[in-house]
């Protein structure tokens, strides 16, 4: 079956730019409009403005609607709900168990309120930190909220998302086999320039960092991985490019790539922390993860679901606040997070996590010398899968490993092989292989790939 990115990449690249702008136009009506909007993007000041004690109880009166609604609208809620009243709204919240993926993917319709399910939404996917392919659903106001607070995230460091600037995301929009430029995307509606992450090697740098000095983007947002590598190629390059900042998702970022960005850029990393749940914590400038009191309810809870104290890692639950048509209550995220005790000072009124523990993947390094730090957008697409892990097991052979579901087939097979290849080339063998399942770290994650080149011994497989 053709899809759209398919026919997409089939354009010659006028015709491309053409295409991805039309739909860039599209998106950006239906993501950066309305009051939902007009109120995520006004939410950072008004932690500013607001203390702790106000925004708590505001949080408690959010709750307290969202799950009186959700009760009497919701089916999977009706019984994990208990009643209660304004006055024990958080320990009404504490006894309703913490909610799986694995939960939540197994409740379909139940999970959704079946009226608000008529109108028009968002449907949206995730592999998640825990390597499960998750399918969730969004009112557009609850993903203009979101949109509305990373756009006032980006303006409380100094920056608006309307100025030119760069993008290291996921999206695939030139063939694996390109080895010419353009390796890049002008997006003329969100004045933004996407570079193919699919494409950085030692022979393809000089052209990205030519058009990196050619366009130079005011700043950054992206993967932690793709921005080590394109600054570690301007570094090699002697590149006099200079971004005045530089905003980080998806992946945790290690120390050592703030140092890197701060060598080669002079500048900082901005973290935000966010998923099927939405915006949960963003850095401030003195590099705290600041909560959302009024999008979301975030806990950190042991193995047993008991609320930890400041200092005592555990992992993050979270609330979301936002969504009425796919409600997560308590979701757990597979993260690991620490609350700090100390006041931050910046300015902002709310909470704040130290650290963040999320997904951690290998490196991909293939035989025509492309490093790929992200390839969890094979796994977003793909139907009827419970757990999935993509290794490499030598430069050019890949297996990925799949937990099926009832209904994973052939077709399913094609699809995932077309998605990897599209990614990955033609010069590489790929495999699919059924096992029973995957084993998980320590700490409950899966490592969604893992590279055996260079790397040690990584695999943990286990054939039924």
């Amino acid at each position: 079956m053709t899809t759209v990115t398919d026919l997409l990449l089939a354009m010659p690249h006028p015709a491309r730019v053409l295409a991805a702008n039309v739909v860039a136009y599209r998106l950006d009506r239906q993501r950066r409009a309305g009051r939902a909007y007009v109120a995520g993007r006004g939410l950072i000041e008004e932690y500013r403005k607001c203390e702790w004690n106000d925004l708590e109880k505001r949080q408690h009166r959010l709750l307290l609607g969202f799950l009186e609604r959700i009760k009497h609208r919701i089916p999977f809620y009706r019984e994990r709900i208990p009643g209660g009243t304004a006055a024990d709204v958080a320990s009404r919240l504490a006894s309703i168990p913490p909610l799986t993926k694995d939960e939540a993917r197994l409740a379909g319709k139940g999970l959704i309120d079946s009226e608000m399910a008529r109108d028009r939404h968002f449907v949206g996917r995730t592999s998640g930190s825990t390597g499960t392919p998750f399918v969730f659903r969004l009112t557009y106001d609850a993903l203009r909220c979101r949109v509305g607070i990373r756009d006032g995230f980006y303006e409380l460091h100094g920056f608006d998302f309307g100025e030119l600037n760069l993008r290291l995301g996921g999206r695939l929009f030139v063939r694996a086999a390109r080895k010419r430029p353009p390796f890049w995307l002008r997006d003329h509606v969100a004045n933004q320039v996407l570079f193919s992450i699919y494409h950085f090697s030692e022979g393809t740098m000089p052209y990205f960092v030519e058009a990196l000095e050619k366009y130079n983007p005011r700043y950054i947002t992206g993967y932690p991985s793709a921005v080590q590598l394109l600054a570690s190629g301007c570094r090699d390059l002697g590149s006099r490019y200079r971004p005045k900042g530089v905003f980080t998702d998806s992946e945790t970022v290690l120390d050592a790539q703030r140092a890197l960005v701060r060598e080669v850029w002079g500048c900082e990393i901005h973290d935000y922390y966010g998923m099927e749940v939405g915006w949960v914590a963003g850095q401030c400038a003195r590099g705290a993860y600041h909560i959302s009191p009024l999008t979301s309810v975030v806990e950190v809870l042991d193995e047993g679901g008991n609320a930890l104290p400041p200092g005592v890692p555990g992992e993050i639950v979270v609330t979301d606040l936002t969504n009425p048509l796919m409600p997560l209550v308590r979701y757990r995220t597979g993260d690991l997070a620490v609350w700090s005790d100390r006041e931050c000072g910046c300015g902002w009124h709310t909470p704040t996590l130290e650290r963040i523990e999320g997904r951690m993947d290998d490196l991909v390094i293939l035989p025509d010398g492309r490093k790929i730090g992200r390839l969890d957008h094979i796994l977003k697409s793909a139907a009827n899968i419970r757990e999935a892990q993509l290794v490499q097991e030598k430069l050019d052979r890949f297996v990925l490993y799949v937990v099926p579901e009832q209904g994973f087939d052939r077709n399913c097979e094609d699809h995932l092989r077309r998605d990897a290849l599209a990614r990955l080339g033609r010069g590489v063998s790929f495999e699919i292989r059924r096992v029973h399942r995957l084993d998980k770290t320590r700490t409950g994650k899966l490592r969604s790939v893992v590279s055996l080149v260079g790397n040690g011994d990584g695999g943990n497989q286990k054939d039924g």
